[in-house]
């Protein structure tokens, strides 16, 4: 009860200041610190000193102190500021200052209210570091997924080219397989001659899908159609007068094919069987 008695109205606002959970100090235009409450007094205890002296260790006017800002626009001033603790730690602080004026009106001291916003910053320097590390994540997640789109791109570019090349051999192997014996059957009215056609087609188409009328004819062999369909027939076991006679040319004509077909297959002054080696072609 004494100290209720000893209490007064007077002290109140000194009361007020030390019950507060920041830091409160006042200042002089020179920078010199008035007054602490007791939470900066813990940390700091600068009383009469340059808080620049106290906060930074400096021995001049710290760059963008928020006392000279406030005094300079005579208005309140708020940043915040990295700090030297007296642990050696920094520390991150957040200053608002406020202009006093006297009965005159004169700015004769500042207001500073200090708050240790650390924890804060520590925790918004994680955020970031997290939010960097995602970010970093999903650019490569980004660039692996366009690396997969560019590749299937490129699979399904060769696909269409390959859907094409099997298209074009296939009727580089119908012109040259079927539709001659097609042409003969159209011209030639023996019954004999129907038959042969229609074994040879059916052999052929049995075949179509086969390389070998187009490895023939390729720049490697680059065999005319006619000695495309030569080999074709030899590679069916005919011999040269049945060719001749299912072509309709002369057997002279036909052993010229042969001849022919053999240098372009670089077996010249070779013992290999034509037809062994043709159809060794289409395996």
């Amino acid at each position: 009860m004494k100290n209720n008695k000893e209490w007064t109205y007077e002290n109140l606002d000194q009361s007020i200041l030390e019950s507060l959970d920041f830091g409160i100090s006042i200042h002089d235009c020179k920078c010199n610190i008035l007054y602490q409450n007791n939470i900066l007094k813990n940390i700091f205890n600068g009383r009469g000193n340059k808080c620049y002296e106290v906060y930074e260790q400096k021995k001049s006017v710290c760059r963008g102190c928020p006392v000279k800002n406030a005094f300079k626009r005579k208005s309140s001033h708020t940043s915040e500021r990295v700090v030297n603790m007296p642990s050696g730690e920094k520390g991150y602080w957040e200053y608002t200052v406020k202009p006093v004026r006297n009965a005159e009106g004169k700015f004769v001291a500042y207001l500073e209210i200090a708050k240790d916003v650390t924890e804060r910053k520590k925790s918004e320097a994680k955020n970031i570091e997290a939010l960097d590390v995602a970010s970093e994540e999903l650019i490569a997640k980004s660039k692996k997924l366009e690396e997969i789109n560019i590749a299937m791109k490129v699979l399904l570019e060769q696909r269409e080219i390959d859907k094409k090349d099997l298209e074009s051999k296939i009727l580089t192997n119908i012109k040259m397989l079927i539709v001659p014996y097609i042409e003969r059957l159209k011209l030639n009215s023996s019954a004999n001659n129907h038959m042969n056609y229609i074994s040879i087609l059916e052999s052929n188409l049995m075949h179509i899908v086969s390389s070998l009328s187009s490895q023939l004819s390729s720049d490697i062999y680059s065999l005319t159609p006619k000695e495309v369909e030569v080999c074709n027939l030899i590679r069916e076991g005919k011999q040269s007068k049945e060719i001749a006679e299912i072509m309709q040319v002369s057997f002279e004509t036909i052993n010229c094919h042969r001849q022919n077909i053999r240098k372009k297959l670089g077996l010249n002054n070779s013992k290999i069987n034509l037809r062994a080696f043709i159809a060794s072609l289409s395996e």
